[in-house]
């Protein structure tokens, strides 16, 4: 306790029983003086002189007596201390004492935060100076990219012209070509194989039903019946178009007549909806594949003679100009593609090399040299090149198999070196393993190398790539292939050039402004390519447009079968009184750019036996879309958010678009004789209503099938139009087959 004053009051309780001779209170070795005692013990408390005298400070300790002292009770109550008035110069020292440690903690604060601010600048200057390296990496790839695309531009189209000059057409058979239109993807059916049942009571009444479709009246009754069925589905209605396309393939006059008949069923209902511009845009009825058929046969000679040499050039100027830069043996996305979901956006360091081959096949050896390759290339890719070489002016059908071929050095032993995408070389890292190139084997330019059947078990040698290609070759022993097959095939995933993860199309945008484009060029830059390709197909482009238009050296070719289609709408149209010209435009767009020709753009391998990989296809896709808009009365805007193969072709479309407005204009002016197209029809029917083209008895017992499961509902719509003998003639068929 610290006292300010000359006297202490002690608390307690019955004091009131005391009296002052009662109590004694010392404080150190001093008596301190009792003045009062009631509710509390006041005592005077001895000069601080005295208490220094008698006792050793600064603190007391109070001691109370009660009674005789040391005979009594005694109480320690505590200590005090007494409180000493504070000088001037002990303030100021304590004052500068306070300040000095304040500055002191502030000088320290003040270092501390200067080392952090110097390290923090250090840092920023070393990432400054590391992005400006990724900077310069990257405008100097960015100047690379645009020249090369330039570079390729000025020298890329005459180099496709001579390539393409001296190609030879591998057209298809009519029936194979029919075929690939009729049944898109089916290598197998029943109209490609003999009769089904070769006994004469079958084809008797193959036969009679085959003469009983050829009753307009039943034939539309039978399609319109089949059509009204629930159960009766999309598939069901072009595998019948189709079906009725064979069926009456020698007969084109009464295949026309039940397709106009179908149509007008089509336009009638299309009039008096609220949507006429839909007509024909889909496949939902028979009438519409039908259609499809119909132009497949009677445009295939204005196809084969006009159009077939232009569109053969373009799909091998695309392939030739793909194969000049790297193409993704996984992905399929191509450093030259027309199609920016295709296109390669990684940037691929590459070279041109040419190959000497020594190729063996039947026993018999031929050397090829010069043939252009690239050092990134799978050694799939290698021999695919290679066969395509070989086997330019031969069919694909007599292409020998990739797979089944071999490709390496061969030593004056006879040992031979395979190089293969995969074997025990091949860089693995994590979950991925990265398919074998030719730059990974450390392949030369001028290399001879041997490409031959490869034998079941070949007498291979394997090692590090750096051993493959030694120039003494040192083979001691025989041992397994290269190609190292492992108990888990989805141990690893393949890539080649890019991850297949790399690059979702779904998530093109977060790529671009993802922390991994400080590696990678942003997409835009590339588009110059896309550009590039553009420009060096685009001769071969406007060849085939004027091709299917009928322009040839200024000399319009009208097909017959275009003429009698597109009188057969206008006339229509104009019975349902619909004056606008758009919807005119509109029905012939449905009913032969989109029915017909697009398809045919598309897909060249229905024309010519040709391979068509996954690369070409997005390139033929976007051409196709082109005709498409092209063809389109439509006037398309175009802006910074518009897809890339618009705002490519954006200065061609309206050029097209005229030439298709003046080549319905042309077909709309030129004269109709109907007895040149049914003469026309008759010699198609000739020429490819064959019996060895497809068969008819099979095709016909194909639409008996549906006949049968919808017996009843087709007799019963028979004898309700009046066409009880058909109804009749239809069930004798029916009982006169015998039995499976």
């Amino acid at each position: 306790l610290e006292i300010k004053t000359s006297t202490l009051i002690l608390s307690g309780s019955r004091f009131r029983v005391l009296s002052k001779k009662d109590v004694n209170v010392s404080v150190g070795e001093s008596e301190c003086r009792v003045t009062d005692i009631g509710e509390n013990l006041v005592c005077e408390l001895p000069s601080e002189e005295e208490l220094k005298e008698k006792n050793v400070g600064p603190t007391y300790p109070v001691v109370v007596y009660v009674g005789e002292k040391g005979a009594g009770l005694i109480f320690n109550v505590g200590s005090i201390t007494f409180y000493i008035e504070p000088t001037k110069e002990s303030s100021l020292t304590l004052y500068v004492t306070a300040a000095s440690v304040a500055v002191a903690l502030l000088l320290v604060i003040i270092v501390v935060l200067a080392c952090l601010y110097r390290k923090k600048q250090k840092r920023q200057k070393e990432y400054q100076a590391l992005y400006q390296v990724k900077m310069d990496r990257i405008e100097s790839s960015y100047a690379r990219e645009c020249k090369e695309a330039f570079a390729g531009y000025m020298t890329g189209v005459s180099d496709l012209t001579n390539d393409v000059a001296n190609l030879k057409l591998p057209p298809l058979h009519f029936h194979q070509y029919a075929m690939r239109v009729l049944y898109p993807g089916l290598v197998h059916h029943p109209i490609l194989e003999g009769d089904k049942d070769e006994s004469e009571e079958w084809k008797s009444a193959m036969h009679s039903f085959i003469k009983l479709m050829k009753e307009q009246d039943f034939t539309l009754t039978f399609i319109r019946t089949l059509e009204s069925q629930s159960s009766f589905q999309m598939t069901d209605r072009c595998t019948v178009a189709s079906l009725l396309m064979v069926a009456m393939q020698d007969d084109l006059r009464f295949a026309t007549s039940i397709l106009t008949m179908l149509l007008l069923d089509l336009i009638q209902k299309a009039g008096n909806g609220k949507h006429p511009k839909l007509l024909l845009r889909r496949t939902e009825s028979v009438a519409e594949k039908l259609l499809t058929n119909w132009l497949a046969y009677t445009l295939h000679d204005f196809l084969e003679g006009h159009v077939g040499q232009k569109l053969f050039k373009l799909f091998s100027a695309i392939n030739i100009h793909l194969e000049k830069q790297p193409i993704d043996a996984i992905t399929s996305e191509a450093k030259n593609s027309l199609s920016e979901d295709k296109f390669l956006r990684q940037t691929i360091e590459f070279k041109t090399i040419v190959l000497n081959i020594e190729y063996i096949c039947e026993g018999t050896s031929k050397k090829y040299e010069g043939i252009s390759v690239l050092t990134c290339d799978t050694i799939s890719q290698t021999k695919e090149k290679i066969i395509k070489h070989i086997y330019k002016d031969f069919p694909y059908r007599e292409w020998p198999n990739v797979e089944e071929l071999s490709l390496g050095f061969a030593s004056a032993n006879g040992a031979v070196l395979v190089l293969q995408d995969e074997d025990t070389t091949n860089d693995i890292s994590g979950e991925w393993k990265r398919l074998n190139t030719l730059e990974h084997y450390k392949v030369p330019d001028h290399s001879n190398l041997r490409l031959a059947p490869a034998p079941v078990t070949p007498p291979y040698e394997y090692g590090s790539a750096a051993q493959l290609l030694s120039t003494s070759f040192q083979t001691s022993h025989a041992s397994s292939p290269l190609l190292n097959v492992k108990e888990n095939p989805q141990e690893h995933k393949l890539w080649h050039m890019v991850k297949c993860t790399e690059y979702p199309q779904e998530h093109i945008e977060d790529q671009r402004n993802s922390k991994s484009m400080n590696q990678n060029i942003a997409t835009e830059v590339f588009l110059t390519r896309l550009l590039k390709t553009k420009e060096t197909l685009q001769s071969f482009v406007n060849d085939l447009f004027n091709s299917i238009f009928g322009l040839e050296n200024g000399v319009r070719t009208i097909p017959l079968a275009v003429k009698f289609l597109f009188d057969f709408l206008d006339t229509e149209a104009n019975k349902l009184d619909i004056k606008d010209n758009e919807v005119h435009h509109i029905w012939k767009n449905n009913s032969l750019p989109l029915r017909f020709w697009i398809n045919i753009i598309k897909n060249p391998n229905f024309c010519f036996d040709v391979k068509k990989s996954n690369t070409v296809d997005s390139c033929l896709s976007v051409i196709a879309q082109l005709f498409m808009d092209s063809c389109s009365p439509d006037e398309h805007k175009l802006g910074m958010e518009s897809p890339s193969n618009k705002l490519l072709y954006a200065k061609e479309i309206p050029e097209y678009k005229k030439i298709v407005k003046k080549f319905y204009e042309d077909v709309r002016l030129a004269n109709f004789n109907k007895t040149e197209f049914e003469q026309f029809l008759d010699q198609v029917s000739q020429k490819y209503g064959k019996k060895d083209s497809f068969n008819s008895l099979n095709a016909a017992s194909e639409l008996m099938m549906y006949a049968v499961k919808y017996k009843v509902k087709i007799v019963d719509n028979l004898e309700r139009e009046g066409l009880e003998r058909y109804a009749e003639d239809l069930q004798k068929i029916m009982e006169s087959m015998p039995d499976d």
